[in-house]
């Protein structure tokens, strides 16, 4: 998450507290309970980690851990993703590898993107 969206997710609840109308109290949800619950739910899929397991990959999120199944992929580059059609789960838009699969490509930005790519290569089953 984006340090000037958590700003403006925080920011809108401060500028409501402190412009709150005062006969009207319905203007509560959408000005301080939604930007702060949009930006809790945001907070927890912030990307934290990934472990290089044998199958899947798991993507370590704060609220929950997303599994990329790693059978049948192509390809491990470490470079910048291309424009075509990708799912991210990226932290360092920097260094990212991408992983190509026959039918999607996955945008990763681990910690050291060449060491990545050199502990997946051997697993790679359909070169």
């Amino acid at each position: 998450m984006a340090v000037l969206d958590s700003i403006l997710l925080l920011g809108i609840p401060w500028a409501g507290r402190w412009t709150e109308p005062r006969p009207d109290r319905g203007w509560w949800v959408p000005m301080v309970v939604l930007p702060l619950l949009l930006w809790a739910i945001a907070a927890l899929s912030i990307i934290v980690g990934y472990v290089l397991t044998d199958d899947p990959l798991p993507v370590q999120r704060l609220g929950w851990k997303t599994a990329i199944r790693l059978q049948d992929w192509r390809s491990a580059d470490y470079r910048p993703p291309a424009m075509d059609p990708y799912r991210a789960f990226v932290t360092d838009l920097k260094h990212t590898v991408v992983l190509t699969f026959p039918d999607r490509k996955i945008v990763l930005s681990p910690a050291n993107p060449g060491e990545f790519v050199d502990s997946v290569l051997p697993r790679q089953t359909n070169a």
